[in-house]
């Protein structure tokens, strides 16, 4: 796969959107439930089963990552924005590569620590909101830049 040499903000604003519908869409979603999930089995004796139907349960599941979701929109957005110039110097930087693979864990790896920074700012408790928030993010670079290399293919 050949890349165009000249990445323009165009690129990297597309690549931004993508990577926002993949967050909010998908992968935040399931980093919040696997977190919720990895908190219950690593401490069950806090965490107690009132009963009722399953049906009860998965509603309650589906809830907390759509409640996620929403709280994390905006920031989503902020951090989008904030990272914009990051995202064009890198590809920029990759705009030579020929390889998928390395453009997409390049721009996922780049999303992944962009989104760990807050770590540096909340101390040790920022790790359990920081560390799915930063896979999600870095898989959500990963597929929208996926997406973004198979769509220019497809044009070419």
């Amino acid at each position: 796969m050949t890349e165009s040499p000249r990445w323009t903000v165009d690129e990297s604003c597309a690549l931004h959107g993508r990577a926002i519908a993949w967050m909010l869409g998908l992968t935040l979603p399931v980093a919040a439930v696997a977190g919720m999930l990895a908190a219950a089995c690593s401490a069950p004796q806090t965490w107690t089963f009132t009963g009722g139907p399953w049906w009860s349960t998965l509603w309650g599941v589906v809830g907390w990552a759509v409640v996620v979701d929403a709280v994390s929109v905006v920031p989503v957005a902020v951090g989008a924005l904030v990272t914009l110039p990051l995202t064009f110097a890198l590809g920029r930087l990759l705009g030579r590569v020929r390889s998928a693979r390395v453009q997409v864990v390049a721009t996922s790896v780049l999303a992944g620590v962009l989104a760990a920074v807050p770590v540096a700012f909340g101390g040790v408790g920022g790790l359990v909101v920081t560390v799915p928030v930063s896979l999600a993010a870095g898989a959500a670079g990963a597929l929208a830049r996926r997406g973004q290399l198979r769509s220019a293919r497809a044009q070419a």
